[in-house]
C-alpha cells in the first residue's frame, strides 16, 4: 500500500459526506475537504504529516511575508514533493513509511495494540469483545493510520525486547512526543483541509526561536532511518514534526508485528512541541529540571478555561506560551474577523491512557487584543473564586450533616462548571469593558453557584435546612471574596 496513492485519510466533504483520501488527494482535491474526521489524537497525528509534508515542500515559509504570498503555490508545491518522495511513503517492505531500518524481523508483539481503541495486553475497553491472542488481521488502512497516531502517542512503560542495529531496545519505555505532561495542542481550522494546514505553519523564525531545535528534513528523506540518523532527527523540527518514537516493522496480512523503543526526543525545557502551550509553575516540581510544562488536557476542565493563556501571543525566545498561537498574528495581518481554534490531546496517568480530550470553538478576533484577552481571564478569575466559595459552602453543609466532604464537593463543583460550560460563549460576549463584563458574567456565575448548592445539599428536614442555612451564608460571601482579591 503506498499513502501517497490510495485512500486512508479519514475525512468529511463540504457536502457533509464522508470519505477516505490519499496523501496527495488531501491536498489536491483540498478545497473540497472540509475537515478531517478523525478522534482527537488521530486529528493531531494527521495535521502533525499534512504540516510536515507542506512546510518540507515549500522549505518554508521563511517569514510573514512569506507566510502570506505561499498560500497560492502550497499545493502545486506538495504535489511536486509528494511525487518525488512517493517511495517512501509505503506502509511494507524496504525503508517502509515510519518504521527503521536494521529492525529484527522476529514479531514480538500484535498489531491491535498500535489502536487504542482494541483491547490488546494492558489496554482493555468496554466494549471490544473481538479480542483473542493471536490478534486481528486489521485493514491497510487503519494500520497506516495506527501507525501514524501511535509513533506520536505511545504512552511508554515496558515493553517486549526486539534488536535494532544489532542492539537490543530497552525494556523500559518512555512517552512518545506528543503525550509530554498530558499536553492540550492547540490547532487553527480553516474553511477547507488545504486552508486548516496554510494557518497552522510556522516560519523560520518561529521555528529558530525553539530551544535546541534546527528545522531539518523529515524522517523519510533519510537514505536509511537507523540509528545513525537519531541525532539529526531529534534535533530538527521537522523531525519532531512526525516522530518515530517506535521501532516497528508491519506485515502485510499478519495480526503480528515488531515493536520496540526507536528514538527518544528531549523534553522540557531542552526542547518544546510548537503545538502546546508552555507556562511556568514558579516552583521546580519533584523529579524535573524545571518548573516549566506543558498546560495538560484534563477531562475534567474545558479549555475554555484555559483559553486566555493558549491565545496569549508569545514574544519570539520566550520559553512560555504558544509557538502555534503565532498564527494568530497572521489572522492579524489579514484581518479576519473571527478564527476556529480547536484544542484537544490525550490525559494519561503514567502509562495508562485515561481519555481523549477536544475541545472547538469560533472566536472573535477581538480577544487577541490584550485588554480584551486580560478582562476575558479576570471572568475565568471569578469563576474560579466562585467555585472555591461553594466549596467552603459545601464542605460547611457536609460537617453540619456528620456527611462526607469529598462526596458533596465533587458532585457540587461538577455542577457548576457544567453550567459554566454551557454559558461559555457568552464570556467572550461581554468583554467591552469591565462594567459589561461585571453586569453579564456575575449572574451568570450567581446562577450557577446557586444552582449546583442547591442541587447539592438538601434541605427538606430541620437539620438538613439547618445545615443549608449554615452554607449559603459562606456561599453569600463569594463577591466580597472577588473584591478583596482585586481581580
Amino acid at each position: 500500500m503506498n499513502l501517497v496513492k490510495e485512500p486512508w485519510i479519514p475525512v468529511v466533504m463540504q457536502d457533509g459526506k464522508p470519505a477516505r483520501v490519499s496523501l496527495r488527494d488531501a491536498f489536491a482535491k483540498g478545497e473540497d475537504i472540509a475537515d478531517l474526521a478523525a478522534n482527537p489524537c488521530q486529528r493531531i497525528a494527521l495535521m502533525r504529516l499534512l504540516i510536515c509534508v507542506a512546510q518540507a515542500a515549500l522549505d518554508g515559509p521563511k517569514d510573514e511575508e512569506d507566510w502570506l504570498a505561499c498560500k497560492p503555490r502550497l499545493v502545486p508545491a506538495v504535489l511536486s514533493y509528494l511525487d518525488t518522495w512517493q517511495h517512501r511513503f509505503n506502509l511494507f517492505g524496504e525503508h517502509a513509511f515510519l518504521q527503521v531500518d536494521g529492525l529484527d524481523t522476529k514479531p514480538n508483539s500484535l498489531a491491535d495494540k498500535l489502536d487504542v481503541s482494541l483491547a490488546s495486553g494492558n489496554n482493555p475497553t468496554l466494549f471490544d469483545h473481538g479480542s483473542t491472542p493471536g490478534g486481528r488481521v486489521q485493514t491497510e488502512a487503519l494500520l497506516a493510520l495506527n501507525l501514524l497516531v501511535y509513533q506520536m502517542f505511545s504512552c511508554g512503560g515496558t515493553f517486549s525486547e526486539t534488536v535494532w542495529d544489532n542492539v537490543p531496545t530497552p525494556r523500559h519505555v518512555l512517552r512518545s512526543p506528543c503525550v509530554e505532561e498530558a499536553m492540550a495542542h492547540t490547532l487553527l481550522r480553516g474553511r477547507n483541509i488545504v486552508e486548516t494546514v496554510h494557518l497552522n505553519l510556522l516560519t523560520e523564525e518561529q521555528t529558530n526561536s525553539l530551544p535546541n531545535m534546527e528545522r531539518g528534513r523529515p524522517c523519510w528523506e533519510e537514505t536509511r532511518l537507523g540509528r545513525e540518523s537519531s541525532e539529526k532527527q531529534t534535533s530538527s523540527f521537522l523531525g519532531r514534526l512526525v516522530p518515530v518514537s517506535r521501532a516497528i516493522r508491519l506485515f502485510k496480512d499478519s495480526p503480528s508485528i515488531v515493536l520496540g523503543e526507536a528514538l527518544r526526543y528531549p523534553q522540557l525545557p531542552e526542547q518544546r512541541d510548537p503545538f502546546g502551550t508552555v507556562y511556568d509553575t514558579g516552583k521546580q516540581r519533584m523529579g524535573k529540571s524545571t518548573s516549566l510544562t506543558y498546560l495538560s488536557v484534563n477531562p475534567e476542565a474545558a479549555a475554555w478555561r484555559e483559553l486566555a493563556s493558549i491565545l496569549s501571543l508569545q514574544v519570539l525566545d520566550s520559553k512560555t506560551g504558544t509557538v502555534g498561537a503565532f498564527n494568530l498574528q497572521h489572522l492579524r495581518t489579514t484581518q479576519a474577523p473571527e478564527f476556529d481554534i480547536w484544542i484537544g490531546g490525550l490525559a494519561v496517568d503514567q502509562a495508562k491512557m485515561i481519555d481523549m480530550c477536544e475541545w472547538s470553538c469560533i472566536l472573535s478576533s477581538s480577544l487577541l487584543d490584550t485588554l480584551v484577552l486580560e478582562r476575558y481571564r479576570k471572568g475565568v478569575e471569578w469563576a474560579d473564586i466562585a467555585k472555591r466559595v461553594l466549596e467552603d459552602a459545601v464542605k460547611c453543609f457536609a460537617s453540619v450533616q456528620s456527611g462526607d466532604a469529598a462526596v458533596y464537593r465533587q458532585q457540587a463543583v461538577g455542577l457548576f462548571w457544567s453550567h459554566l460550560d454551557a454559558k461559555a460563549l457568552a464570556l467572550q460576549n461581554c468583554l467591552e469593558d469591565d462594567h459589561v463584563l461585571s453586569l453579564t458574567w456575575t449572574p451568570i456565575i450567581d446562577s450557577a453557584l446557586y444552582a449546583a448548592y442547591d442541587r447539592t445539599c438538601p434541605h427538606e428536614t430541620p437539620r438538613q435546612i439547618q445545615a443549608y442555612a449554615q452554607g449559603l451564608k459562606i456561599l453569600q460571601t463569594w463577591k466580597k471574596v472577588r473584591d478583596r482579591s482585586g481581580t
